[in-house]
C-alpha cells in the first residue's frame, strides 16, 4: 500500500524543533487526510503533536521514502519535509495518544549528537537542515 504524509522542521533562534516518541527523536509528521492539501497535513500534524498554533511554511526541503510492515500488511511512505516557523516562545505541548513524551528546541550546531540514535529517514532530513542552516526559514 502507498501512503502520503507530511512534516515539518520548525527554526527559531538557530534552533529546530524535535518531538520524543518512545524515547527515539523525531521530527514531527503524519498521514494526509482526505480532502488535505500535502501543505495543510504537514502543518496540521506540526501543530497537533507539538502543541503549536500559526506555524507556517516557508519553504520544500526534501521528500523521504520508506517501507515499514503493520497488521500483516506493508506500506511504502513518502513524506513531504517542509521548513517552518512559528510565533516566539511557544508553549510546547507533547500530543500524548501519538506516544510523544517530548516537544524541545535542539541547537542546530547539536544535530549530529541525535543522529545515531533517529531513524534512518530522517538523517536525509536532518542533512538538508544543516546544509541550509545558514538560510533562514
Amino acid at each position: 500500500m502507498y501512503v502520503k504524509a507530511a512534516g515539518g522542521v520548525v527554526q527559531q533562534n538557530n534552533r529546530i524543533l524535535i518531538i520524543k516518541r518512545s524515547g527515539t527523536p523525531d521530527l514531527p509528521k503524519g498521514h494526509q487526510e482526505p480532502g488535505e492539501s500535502i501543505e495543510q497535513c504537514a502543518i496540521r500534524e506540526v501543530e497537533e503533536e507539538c502543541g503549536l498554533q500559526n506555524v507556517k511554511i516557508t519553504s520544500h526541503l526534501t521528500d523521504t521514502l520508506h517501507i515499514y510492515y503493520r497488521n500483516e500488511n506493508w506500506y511504502l511512505k513518502k513524506t513531504y519535509w517542509y521548513a517552518m516557523n512559528c510565533p516566539a516562545n511557544p508553549d510546547l505541548s507533547p500530543q500524548k495518544e501519538e506516544d510523544i513524551e517530548e516537544v524541545y528546541w535542539l541547537p542546530l550546531p547539536e544535530i549530529s549528537s541525535i543522529l545515531c540514535n533517529t531513524y534512518p529517514s530522517l538523517r536525509d532530513v536532518f542533512e538538508k537542515v544543516q546544509i541550509n542552516s545558514s538560510a533562514t526559514f
